[in-house]
């Protein structure tokens, strides 16, 4: 749960991340049932955090959009 904690506060920051750190949290963390619903709802605050500090980007890069819905 550190980890999600760091890459919320590297969005805050406006440091750049990698597509590839938004795919695996949506596919490792978010959509794994077998991880407690605590960890998973922090992937969820990643997102929502990245969302909203970065929508430009977000709407910008279709592959990444799609894969975040």
């Amino acid at each position: 749960m550190i980890a999600i904690e760091v890459l919320n506060t590297m969005i805050e920051r406006k440091i750049r991340l990698a597509d590839e750190v938004t795919f695996w949290v949506c596919d490792r963390i978010i959509t794994n049932k077998q991880l407690s619903n605590k960890f998973r709802t922090a992937g969820c605050d990643y997102l929502f955090s990245f969302t909203d500090y970065n929508p430009k980007l977000l709407a910008s890069r279709d592959q990444l959009l799609k894969k975040v819905v």
